[in-house]
């Protein structure tokens, strides 16, 4: 468990004091990548969620 407490300090070590700051177009560009793929998840979601329903009343015989 030690070495992974020392990997931890030398990470953080590494990220406060000698690590460069990605350029703000990369960071913008991965905050759109993940909200794309939030949205992408959101939308699948409900979609799955209603074709399964209405699959559903249409298995149980009554019309939508």
């Amino acid at each position: 468990m030690k070495y992974y407490e020392n990997l931890d300090k030398i990470y953080d070590d590494y990220n406060e004091n000698h690590a460069e700051q990605a350029p703000t177009e990369l960071t913008e560009s991965w905050k759109h990548l993940t909200e794309a793929f939030w949205d992408y998840l959101v939308n699948y979601g409900e979609h799955s969620w209603k074709s399964g329903y209405m699959h559903a009343i249409k298995v149980m015989g009554k019309e939508v």
